[in-house]
């Protein structure tokens, strides 16, 4: 069965192309997981956002779900083409024509859309991190409220070392959050995720601060699980979402607060909180 690949990002290309052996690494309802080497690339149904890792294809997720895929099946990437092998049956998802998403984040040469980040929060009804950005009075439901509980006093102390220029103490503490939370992806790993494409997008990129959280994340990516440690590792690449990727063309609150708020449960809104905390540090505006 020939199945067609409609885009990838420019990030899964390099790893496309190296070809080899895999293996089905997890299956969820609107996607399939494969682990070529150390890394994994994600076989998405259509419509779903774009990320570094993700394969488009041309399938819903009802579809994907009825191939029954499972942990562990063969994965072989050739040239234009990856083939899982069920037992039964031979799989081939065809790479050849798709159009190819840039996941690498540039720096933006105005900050006109750093006004649009908190009322986008504002507005949104997730229950993660934006609870901590918002004038909200209401607490987090069961076990999130404790997970925002130790995020915020994280927080705290990150950006008080932030302001004394004590910029290891400040990554050091950040990088704490790498784990925390439930999920797919932890809120603690979404957001920092938000925090390093902030850094790139204000052009803070080579900032003393920078080099200091991506050292820290990269020691502490074991922390978490392999899915969320992949969207880390593409981060501190410079590797991001297609949400990330067009927020400074953003026109409104509200066009962000859509395309971050398809992003997962809280995952896109978790990473925008990440995008606001640095740039409020950058800007000397607490958050």
């Amino acid at each position: 069965m020939k199945i067609k690949i409609t885009s990838f990002s420019t990030y899964a290309l390099s790893i496309l192309c190296s070809c080899g052996h895999g293996f089905i690494h997890s299956v969820y309802r609107k996607t399939v997981n494969i682990q070529i080497g150390a890394s994994l690339l994600a076989l998405q149904s259509s419509p779903s956002p774009q990320s570094p890792l993700s394969l488009m294809t041309e399938l819903t997720s009802d579809q994907i779900e009825s191939l029954s895929f499972l942990p562990g099946q063969r994965v072989e990437v050739m040239p234009e083409e990856i083939c899982i092998f069920t037992g039964t049956n031979v799989f081939c998802f065809d790479c050849s024509g798709a159009s190819v998403f840039d996941s690498l984040l540039l720096p933006c040469s105005h900050l006109s859309w750093t006004r649009f980040l908190r009322p986008a929060l504002s507005g949104s009804t997730s229950t993660g991190f934006c609870l901590l950005f918002t004038d909200s009075k209401e607490d987090a439901p069961g076990d999130q409220f404790l997970i925002n509980k130790a995020a915020m006093s994280k927080l705290m102390a990150a950006s008080d070392h932030f302001y004394k220029e004590d910029y290891p103490s400040s990554a050091f503490i950040l990088s704490g959050l790498i784990g925390l939370g439930i999920g797919l992806t932890p809120s603690g790993d979404d957001f920092l995720c938000g925090v390093l494409a902030g850094l790139i997008l204000t052009g803070h990129e080579q900032h003393p601060f920078s080099s200091c959280l991506r050292e820290a994340v990269a020691s502490h990516l074991t922390d978490t699980n392999d899915i969320s440690r992949s969207f880390l590792s593409c981060a501190l690449e410079g590797h991001f979402s297609r949400p990330v990727k067009e927020l400074v063309y953003a026109s409104s609150p509200k066009e962000i607060q859509t395309s971050f708020g398809e992003v997962g449960h809280s995952s896109g809104m978790d990473t925008l909180c990440g995008i606001l905390f640095i740039c409020s540090l950058l800007l000397d505006k607490r958050p």
